[in-house]
This record gives C-alpha cells, structure tokens and sequence, in this order.
C-alpha cells in the first residue's frame, strides 16, 4: 500500500462524515455477529448444549468478516462520484496502522484508523 503524510495531505479539506459512510454498510452486520458472539458465549458457558459455541464462531465470523470487507472497501467520492484512493497514513499524529482515504479530484480525504495508538499488535 502506498504511504502518504500529513504534508502531501496540506491544501486538502478533512471530510468528517467519510468514516460514517465508509462504516455503514457494515454496521448491521458487525452489531449482529456480536449480539451472536456474546449470546452463544453466555449460553455455552452456562449451559452444556455445544451448538451454542457454533453460534458463538458465527458470530465471530460475521464481525471479522465485516471487518475485512470494510478493510478492503473501495469507497467512492460523494463530490465527484471516483473511487477514493487509499494510503497508509504515515503522519505524525498517526496511529500504528491508519488509512487515509483521498479524493484528488474533489481535495478531501478522511482517516479510518484500524489499529489504535497503544495496542498490542
């Protein structure tokens, strides 16, 4: 993935509703495999029924799944109606791994940070 900074991103407008619009699509789909998670998980310990730990991986596979589609999203520009191109965000404000979403045409961007500042990974 190409790198850009917070220099090469001077002269263009931060776009505060782009993380809104890149996340909703996946929002549904997140809430739902966490409800499933949390409630296979509270069912499986308490009870000693197994199918609940498969409700459980569903769950869990539906959140990371969203996850990695959400990741690999190629959003378009509400303005100009181009994809956004991405960039791993290198500046000095930036978290771990962040990406910058960048419409040249338009010269807006917005941030979506996918590992916080002070995380293990």
């Amino acid at each position: 993935m190409r790198e850009i900074d917070s220099y090469a991103l001077a002269g263009y407008v931060p776009d505060p509703a782009g993380t809104r619009r890149l996340q909703r699509p996946y929002l549904v789909p997140s809430v739902v495999g966490v409800g499933l998670f949390l409630y296979g998980f509270a069912r499986a310990l308490f009870t000693s029924e197994l199918h609940y730990l498969l409700l459980c991986l569903i769950g869990w596979g539906m959140f990371f799944g969203a996850m990695m589609l959400m990741r690999r999203a190629k959003p378009k520009s509400p303005l100009t109606g181009h994809p956004l191109q991405q960039y791993r965000y290198v500046g000095h404000d930036a978290a771990p791994f962040e990406i910058a979403y960048v419409d040249h045409d338009a010269k807006t961007y917005f941030r979506k940070i996918l590992v916080p500042a002070g995380s293990h990974f």
